[in-house]
């Protein structure tokens, strides 16, 4: 491969993302959206906050304008 570290990465999202996906019951969307924000330290910004609200290591802005 090219770029081990994307496979590294992707395989690191994708964990994470079963494991959202199993503790809360979230979308595969939702439960990768999320991991990937974690993944990279990010806060997640969006308008969906019930589909989000119960990943506690997630952190949400909810007043995006």
């Amino acid at each position: 491969s090219q770029h081990p570290w994307l496979h590294s990465m992707v395989k690191e999202i994708s964990k994470k993302a079963g494991e959202i996906r199993a503790k809360n019951n979230a979308t595969i969307i939702d439960a990768i959206i999320a991991a990937t924000a974690i993944n990279y330290g990010l806060d997640l910004a969006t308008l969906n906050i019930k589909d989000f609200k119960s990943i506690k290591e997630l952190s949400l802005l909810s007043n995006v304008n």
